[in-house]
Parts: C-alpha cells; structure tokens; sequence
C-alpha cells in the first residue's frame, strides 16, 4: 500500500521532551514517547483502519544504521494516528545526547522520506548544562587556588573568614595501617593493621609438603607430605600375570589379580546360586533355559533306569512322564495322553515327519491329518474305525475327503450284520460317493 504521512512535529516534539526530561529511575515515569502523525494513501486520501507501522531511529538524516526499532499495528482513522514509541522495544539502550532521525515505514512499502529530526524546546536547553555542570554563579575545582593555605591544610570558616589550618579535633577510631614491609603479611595490633609478618606457611601447624621426588607418590607421616614413595610400596591387590582375552581371578594369595584364565578354568572354578544347576546333588528354582550352540543343549547320562522308575533321566512333571535311554534306544514314556501341537502358530505348514539311517522321511502328517507313509503294511493292516460321525462324501466335500477309507461295524449276536468297508470316490461323470468295497 503507498502511503504518505504528514508528521506533526509540533505535537512530537513537545512530548518527546517532556518523556524524556524524567529520571529513567522513576518507576511511576514510563520510558516512552508519544508520537502522532497523519497518513494518506497514494492519491493522498486519509487512510482508516489498521495498518502495521515500522519506526526506526537513526543518527543520520539518510542512510545509515538502524539503533532502535519497532514494529506496532497501528489505528488509524482520518489519516490520523498516534503511537506510545518503546512500548514493544525499550528506549532505555538511547542515550539522546546526540542528534536522532526518525524514519516510518508503513506494511511492506519503503521507508518514507524525509526522516524526521528529534528536536527540543526552549526549556529543555537547562539540560545541557546539567549534564557538563555548567552554571552561573557555580564553584568549580579550577576556580579554588591555593589562598594562602599549605599542604595538608584545610580552608575552614571561622565564623568571620575563611583560614587556612590544620585538621584538630578530628580523631579517627577504626584501625590505621601502621608498619608495612615489602612481601609481608598484614596483622592487627587493635589499633592499627601492620604488614611486617613473614608468611605464616613457615609456622603453619597443618601437614606440608616436605620432599619431592621426581614421578614418586605421595604419602602422609601425620606431620608433613612426602612425595618420594615408589608405587611397589603399595599394600593392596596388583594386577599380576595379564593375557589377551583371558578371564581374571585373584591368585592363590590374594595378593595379585591375574588374567590368564582360559574359559575350562573359568567353567572348572565357576559356581552358581540357588537359581542354577551346576554339579550332580544340586537343586534349582525358577527357569531353566538350555540353548543350543556348537554342541548339544541338553545333555543326559544314560542309565538303567526304566519308565517304571519315579526317577528317569528327564522326568517330565513328576509321574506324568519321563525321557529316558535304554541301551541303543531312546524310550518316551507317558502316564497320560500325549499331544503334539503341529500348528501352534496357526500357520498351516507344519508337519510330523519320521526319518530312517539316511535322514529321508518314512512317515509324514500334516496339520490336516494327511498320512504320507513309505514301507510295508504288516500284522493287522489299516484298520479305519467309525470313531466319529461319518462325513459327507458329495459335490462340496468330496473333493476334500477323496480316497478316505471307513469302516463299520456289524451288529454281533442276535440280529449280526456284515462290516462294510466304503471309501469315497468319483465315477466318470465327477459324481462323489462312498462306494462299498465290502
């Protein structure tokens, strides 16, 4: 927005002074200035409303550093305004004992020209010789001579004139410094403070330092330091035998800590609380967490015991059931049911596998139940019994249950019906049903 302003110095300067002419001290005097202006728009229109005002000072009529600045939204109404200067930014960094231009920018515009000079009025000139204490009638030291008087006199009033004459009658009762003595503390003797004493470290009572020993250590004799003693003469543990990336432990004495333990010697010395098993006879509370590294996770010592025994090699809960070796064999026993969670994980890809000598699986079930077996059926065969409800063998289920044998029991006795042997099956057509094969 170009604007123009008409400043009223009349009114500016009048209240500039009158702020200013106040103490600083003074807390009831705010440090400010009212400053009212008239601002018109390019065509020269009075401009209303508010706009945001910039006002800087300076010490050049053009050109130049800012000193002080502020940035105010400003009222304006009929192009007139009027703003309190220092009210965001304080004046107190302004001395005014030089000559300050005021420039005004208004919004984003340039700065406006002229700048407007800080000027005084009449009365204010009493200031000036305020401050160099110049003033008619006034005593100052270059109008004072000698008059007559000689060194250390003084010029009293005799009630008549003015003499020259020694100070009497003036007796001065805190403490004079009396003797003094180059490089020599100071004492009081109650009536003047004397500086002839040599320094009190001579006579000092504390512990000094007595001897020096270049690189020796430091020690007390109750009396006075010492600092000539080699560090073998300290008394406490040394760090002894040392090897790279070897575990420490205090030797036999107890006089050395030595670092050349291998890990076997830290395993062969190590021992553990309550919470850990260490040796055969110990006892455990708490968590047993076994990971598996290079070797095994869990090892356990063969022996004859059998799932007879309360006591097994690993013993599962108590008398639920137990781990155990039997010659070449590795037995599993159960006093209860044994369940094994192929899909703990809801992922549908586990299995149960079996495998013989060459690791290749013989026996493998799915989540789903699905047998995948190789070898030989002996003794009773496959044996299907109707131990659940018999499932649907159609369109929709078919599919799913395809080549699943079931078995029926026939009624024995009074009323015998033969056992029937079906399994699910498609014809040529797709059609699914369980077709009788006994």
């Amino acid at each position: 927005m170009k604007t123009k302003a008409m400043i009223l110095s009349g009114i500016f300067t009048m209240v500039f002074l009158f702020a200013l002419g106040f103490s600083q001290a003074n807390a009831a005097i705010p440090y400010t200035i009212n400053y009212q202006g008239y601002l018109t728009n390019a065509t020269g229109s009075p401009v209303d409303g508010t706009v945001s005002m910039t006002f800087t000072f300076y010490t050049t009529v053009a050109g130049g550093t800012a000193i002080w600045t502020e940035t105010q939204n400003v009222d304006v109404s009929g192009g007139i305004y009027s703003v309190i200067l220092g009210s965001l930014s304080t004046l107190t960094p302004l001395a005014f004992d030089v000559p300050y231009w005021l420039g005004v920018r208004v919004g984003s515009d340039a700065e406006m020209t002229p700048r407007v000079q800080l000027t005084s009025v009449g009365y204010a000139f009493t200031s000036d010789m305020a401050m160099d204490l110049v003033c008619p009638g006034c005593v100052n030291f270059s109008d004072i001579g000698q008059n007559g008087c000689t060194a250390n006199q003084f010029m009293m009033w005799s009630g008549t004139a003015w003499t020259c004459s020694a100070p009497t009658g003036i007796t001065e009762t805190d403490p004079q410094v009396g003797t003094l003595a180059a490089g020599s503390w100071c004492t009081s003797d109650g009536t003047a403070v004397n500086c002839a004493q040599t320094p009190p470290v001579l006579i000092e009572a504390d512990p000094q330092v007595n001897t020096l020993a270049a690189g020796g250590w430091c020690v007390s004799d109750g009396s006075v330091i010492n600092c000539n003693a080699t560090p073998g003469a300290e008394s406490d543990p040394q760090v002894g035998a040392t090897t790279a990336n070897l575990w420490c432990r205090a030797n036999a004495g107890g006089t050395a800590l030595d670092c050349n333990q291998t890990d076997a010697n830290l395993a062969a010395a190590h021992n553990h609380d309550a919470t850990y098993v260490n040796v055969t006879g110990d006892s455990m509370t708490g968590t047993l967490g076994i990971v598996a590294g290079a070797g095994n996770g869990l090892n356990a010592t063969a022996s004859v015991d059998s799932w007879v025994d309360a006591i097994a090699d690993i013993s599962l809960g108590g008398n639920i059931g137990e781990i155990l070796t039997t010659g070449t064999s590795l037995d599993l026993y159960s006093n209860g049911d044994v369940y094994i969670d192929l899909d703990n994980d809801n992922n549908g890809t586990n299995v149960f596998q079996i495998y013989n000598g060459t690791d290749n699986p013989v026996l493998t079930i799915d989540e789903s139940g699905n047998v995948d077996a190789i070898g030989t059926v002996t003794g009773n065969g496959v044996r299907v019994r109707d131990v659940i409800s018999k499932p649907l063998c159609d369109a929709a289920n078919g599919p799913n249950i395809r080549g699943m044998l079931w078995f029926t029991n026939g009624i024995t006795g009074a009323g015998a019906t033969a056992d029937t042997l079906e399994v699910c099956a498609k014809d040529a057509g797709d059609a699914y049903a369980w077709r009788t094969l006994w």
